[in-house]
């Protein structure tokens, strides 16, 4: 029986790809959040505009609502900035070895949520991963300044992309979809009584 030699160190998990554009800044965030793990999270802000005189859907009710991470005058707050404490991290890879995204186990309640790093340009044909299942998804949006601090700084890189809120932006979040339900059964309500 072996005398202590681990031949597979990583139990056979997949490795990002080193040479995939993303995954020097994913490893770069996930330095950051190694002795400080706090993820700050943005708001949530909506403006609803239903149709006049037409039925809304849950299948086209985002198409009638504009959401925001900040504040904005006449939208409503559905979730405010928080910051996130996290209990554990991966990252999840995709079947082409790419980073998908970041995944943040949340210390108090133990959900799990994604974090997508999206670059400051697509390159035409190569499509981001599809975000893994999560409770919650937001993306967070790298600048062409990023791009630069990565081989400047990358420390303070790092520590910007988990405290700031610019450029993050939810995908998907559990109060959203809740605030979605509600504001659908009052425009079905109204448009009955239309």
């Amino acid at each position: 029986m072996g005398g202590g030699h681990v031949t597979r160190p990583d139990f056979g998990l997949p490795q990002a790809d080193s040479d995939a554009p993303l995954t020097e800044f994913y490893a770069i965030l996930m330095r950051a959040l190694g002795p400080a793990p706090t993820f700050m999270l943005p708001g949530a802000y909506v403006a609803f505009r239903p149709p006049y005189r037409e039925p809304v859907y849950a299948e086209n009710i985002r198409e009638f609502c504009t959401f925001s991470p900040q504040p904005q005058p006449g939208y409503a707050e559905v979730l405010a900035p928080a910051q996130l404490r996290i209990l554990h991290m991966e990252l999840a890879i995709a079947p082409n070895r790419a980073p998908a995204a970041l995944m943040l186990t949340a210390e108090s309640t133990r959900r799990v949520m994604a974090v997508q790093l999206l670059p400051p340009f697509l390159c035409p044909g190569e499509p981001l991963p599809s975000v893994p299942d999560s409770t919650a998804a937001l993306s967070l949006s790298l600048s062409d300044a990023d791009i630069a601090a990565a081989d400047e700084s990358p420390a303070a890189l790092g520590r910007g992309l988990a405290g700031r809120l610019a450029g993050k932006q939810w995908l998907h979040h559990p109060a959203v979809d809740t605030w979605l339900l509600t504001a659908l059964a009052a425009a079905q309500r109204a448009y009955r009584r239309g």
